[in-house]
């Protein structure tokens, strides 16, 4: 192994089953939202396969709210001990959507600052959430 390549990407984590949940939402939302682009091109706004999509879309949105307030009750925030870094990141990707509910990105803030404690989170995902919470605290 290189001296440069990610360290922690050998370690093993404490919830591998989790980090696949949260890879396999986080993706199908992903997937769905940067379709809509191309059926813009090829259909327009007002058509049925971009309609049918944000259905499916806002269908993935609230499926991946419900299983992050899960996630949140029965692991707290998936540090990157836990879950692999990029899963982590993908979870925070998904709380920072939550702008509905601004409780439930309170406490993911208030969870990832004890890991960023421990140097188990990222501080960039970290201050962006963070960020975030205040906006939505005013609005």
């Amino acid at each position: 192994m290189g001296w440069n390549e990610n360290l922690s990407a050998q370690k093993p984590v404490k919830h591998p089953q989790l980090s696949q949940k949260i890879d396999y939402l986080s993706t199908k939302y992903q997937d769905l939202r940067n379709r809509k682009s191309e059926l813009l091109r090829e259909y327009g706004w007002d058509s049925k396969p971009m309609k049918e999509n944000d259905a499916m879309i806002e269908e993935s949105f609230m499926v991946n709210y419900e299983a992050a307030k899960k996630i949140v009750d029965e692991y707290g925030f998936p540090t990157y001990s836990m879950v692999v870094e990029e899963s982590s990141h993908q979870f925070w990707e998904m709380v920072q959507h939550f702008d509905h509910d601004v409780e439930l990105q309170m406490k993911v803030v208030r969870l990832m600052k004890r890991a960023l404690d421990r140097n188990d989170a990222s501080l960039k995902d970290f201050a962006y959430l963070s960020d975030r919470v205040l906006i939505n605290m005013w609005r």
